[in-house]
């Protein structure tokens, strides 16, 4: 509802206005960061729950050491682990360094 121009004759009034003012526009400014923040804070979570990738411990690479004594290469859809020993321990929340490739493996070699 508009109620027509305002008029403020002393200063203590103009003052005050000002004042209220800032403290709206400062409001406004901190209400946008907030929204701003709560954005990029839904995009980051959805980027982490449709990732598949951000799991992987170590690089997600096509060669790597699996364990002491164990290697593994991935080629041509092949995934070849080769030397002896036993591999890391790998659990649901930390995964090879091939694990990220995993639909494109159609076969497995193992050797020596």
């Amino acid at each position: 509802m508009y109620h027509g121009p305002c008029r403020i004759d002393d200063a203590a009034a103009l003052s005050d206005s000002i004042e209220r003012f800032d403290r709206m526009k400062s409001n406004t400014i901190k209400t946008k960061a907030f929204a701003v923040l709560a954005v990029l804070l839904m995009v980051l979570t959805t980027l982490a729950i449709i990732s598949p990738n951000w799991d992987v411990v170590g690089d997600a690479t096509s060669e790597g050491i699996i364990g002491d004594a164990v290697e593994y290469s991935l080629e041509d859809g092949v995934l070849s682990i080769t030397g002896s020993g036993d591999t890391y321990n790998y659990t649901v929340d930390a995964h090879p360094g091939w694990y990220s490739y995993r639909a494109s493996i159609t076969s497995v070699s193992i050797g020596a």
